[in-house]
């Protein structure tokens, strides 16, 4: 049985011209083949006609995709809101603000941001747009993302709804005008209880998965900063507030590692086993001006039920932290 899901749309924003089977494919993060066969049967239109594969988009053109579930794919409920939630199967998303340009969510551990090609499940860009979100083609043409948050990293993501937004957003990202805090769970214990960890991250020679501080492909470093400082820590580890000042792929993870304090549970950095619970991540505080109206937005979220034992919290919520 074939069931067919109602349109989504986007608009398209390339500085190059590209087939539409090859645009749609990236955008959505599935086969070009079934883009294909979507496109031949009309279920995908260009500016509201059917047309072929091949056919050139271009900025300014207006795609509607009417996606469809087929027997042989993963059988996963259809995503849909509930209040201030986005929910769909095991997972829920917290929508922390929400209005006509952005939104701003609570992601949870584990949930991809956008879809892999070893993952058939659920992600945050396919269940906002099975939801009914609107977004505008962000990051990577990839709908909605103006940024990035790794699985298992918790926490606040803005998510982009209007091209006002994706523009305005990405600007501010790239004068390193948007602060982001983040709790981390570390396993060992920095020299320094606080510092500036300052060295570029690019390519790692060797693990194609990696980023690395100090065995990257030349060429592909770019400089990352890192602020910590310890709030509790432990015989064996520690748990710290990290403000990063750059964005780059796995940057906690990677500047922390290079100081043999590798995060928690990350098995990719370290020779850690890999846990279910992942590694031990939360993004719990952001702000950025609005991108139409330039009010300041500013978001904190409570350390995440993950990582409190970790942070030096009582049952009752009270901080017994002795570094502040």
């Amino acid at each position: 049985m074939v069931e067919k899901n109602q349109p989504i749309w986007f608009s398209v924003f390339k500085a190059n011209p590209s087939r539409l089977d090859a645009h749609c494919a990236e955008a959505l993060g599935v086969s070009r083949a079934d883009i294909k066969r979507l496109i031949e049967t009309s279920d995908v239109l260009l500016n509201n006609s059917p047309c072929k594969p091949s056919v050139r988009v271009k900025t300014g053109d207006e795609v509607s995709i009417a996606l469809v579930a087929h027997s042989t794919t993963p059988q996963v409920s259809r995503a849909q809101r509930i209040g201030d939630q986005i929910i769909a199967n095991e997972w829920a998303i917290s929508i922390v603000h929400d209005d006509h340009d952005v939104m701003v969510i609570n992601k949870p551990f584990g949930l991809l941001v956008h879809a892999a090609s070893n993952n058939a499940g659920h992600n945050v860009v396919a269940m906002l747009i099975d939801a009914g979100v609107p977004l505008a083609m962000g990051q990577q043409h990839r709908p909605g993302i103006v940024h990035r948050l790794d699985q298992f990293t918790e926490g606040l993501m803005i998510i982009a709804k209007t091209q006002a937004a994706v523009d305005g957003v990405h600007h501010q990202f790239k004068c390193r005008q948007v602060t982001k805090h983040y709790y981390a769970v570390l396993k060992g214990v920095p020299a320094s209880l606080e510092g500036v960890i300052d060295r570029p991250i690019g390519r790692d020679a060797s693990i194609r998965a990696r980023k690395s501080c100090h065995h990257f492909i030349e060429g592909t470093q770019k400089d990352a900063i890192t602020l910590y400082k310890v709030r509790h820590q432990w015989s064996n580890g520690c748990f710290v507030d990290v403000d990063i000042k750059t964005g780059r792929t796995h940057q906690i993870r990677v500047h922390f590692a290079s100081l043999n304090c590798p995060v928690l549970g990350d098995s990719l950095y370290s020779n850690q086993p890999k846990k279910s619970v992942g590694y031990l991540l939360q993004s719990y505080y952001l702000s950025f001006s609005h991108p139409t109206t330039n009010e300041p937005l500013e978001f904190k979220l409570p350390v995440s039920d993950r990582l409190k034992k970790y942070a030096g919290q009582t049952n009752d919520g009270k901080d017994t932290n002795q570094h502040r």
